[in-house]
């Protein structure tokens, strides 16, 4: 399925870009952000679930809950990347509130998180820091369209 590359965020200058260049390195961007909103929930999507987590976006808004979407271009690199951050803070002995390639911010931590893939749900289960919902393809062998079986998984927009 062809993914609307429109709604990926233009950088508006040189620190931006930086930021941008850095969330990719650690295999996560921020998508949409709702700072604003009194009750947030983050999604954490992967590759083809981005545009369905978009769509999740408006109608979860209109029921009061701000979505900060994360687009999670490699779990291998978020993985890498969060490893390497604790072991330095371990080793530094700097303690930090956890978080996830600094996409989540101190009255964050703690609130609900969901993950969705089109794989294995634990490929993505580190990322919670907290309460965490991973949902995924939990069993193989189903056959049907694409939003057939991501209704059967529960990964679909509703």
């Amino acid at each position: 399925m062809p993914i609307d590359q429109s709604v990926f965020p233009e950088p508006c200058d040189a620190s931006e870009s930086e930021a941008l260049r850095r969330a990719f390195h650690a295999g996560c961007h921020l998508l949409a952000d709702a700072a604003d909103a009194l009750a947030r929930v983050r999604i954490f999507a992967v590759g083809p679930m981005v545009p369905e987590a978009l769509w999740a976006v408006e109608p979860l808004e209109r029921e009061g809950i701000g979505i900060n979407l994360c687009a999670v271009k490699s779990p291998d690199l978020l993985f890498r990347y969060m490893q390497a951050r604790s072991n330095h803070e371990a080793f530094f002995r700097e303690p930090r509130p956890r978080e996830t390639a600094g996409l989540l911010w101190g009255d964050e931590l703690g609130g609900p998180t969901v993950t969705v893939v089109n794989g294995y749900p634990h490929v993505v289960a580190f990322i919670g820091c907290c309460r965490t919902i991973n949902v995924g393809v939990s069993s193989f062998g189903q056959s049907g369209s694409r939003m057939e079986l991501c209704r059967h998984f529960g990964i679909d927009t509703e």
